[in-house]
């Protein structure tokens, strides 16, 4: 009995996070420049190569960038842990700069409202399909 419940909550642990809230957002280069480092960017170059330019710091991890003149320049600094001793690490800090011409697109990721709803009211029905089942204790598998 424990197992099908186990199994249920499983099902919706899977489907939660195959669909996901967020999703990326094709945008312009001047909607760039108006965000203000709010969300996370990213930015595929002319040369396939993609960065990632996160938002989210922590004190291991810091990530800042700005347009300066004609051109993104992108600050991201991170504590490096040694192997043989987790404990001591190291502050490295990378610069990048990445010229407009450059940049073939841009994609910012952004809250996907309907995704959302749909999700929470798909797991909202499987969780009150559980309670029911086992309130009524019925078979799972099949009602006979």
């Amino acid at each position: 009995m424990y197992i099908k419940l186990i199994s249920s909550i499983l099902v919706f642990a899977l489907l939660t996070q195959i669909v996901g809230c967020y999703s990326t957002n094709s945008i312009t280069l001047n909607e760039l420049k108006d965000l203000k480092n709010k969300n996370d960017v990213i930015i595929t170059t002319t040369d396939s190569k993609e960065y990632l330019l996160k938002r989210d710091s922590t004190h291991q991890y810091y990530s800042n960038w700005a347009f300066v003149d004609s051109s993104i320049e992108w600050t991201e600094s991170k504590v490096i842990f040694q192997k043989d001793n987790p404990k001591l690490g190291k502050y490295t800090t990378i610069n990048t700069t990445i010229a407009e011409k450059e940049i073939l697109k841009v994609g910012v990721e952004e809250l996907n409202v309907l995704e959302t709803v749909l999700l929470s009211a798909g797991i909202l029905v499987g969780v009150i399909s559980i309670i029911w089942a086992f309130t009524f204790d019925l078979d799972l598998n099949g009602i006979y």
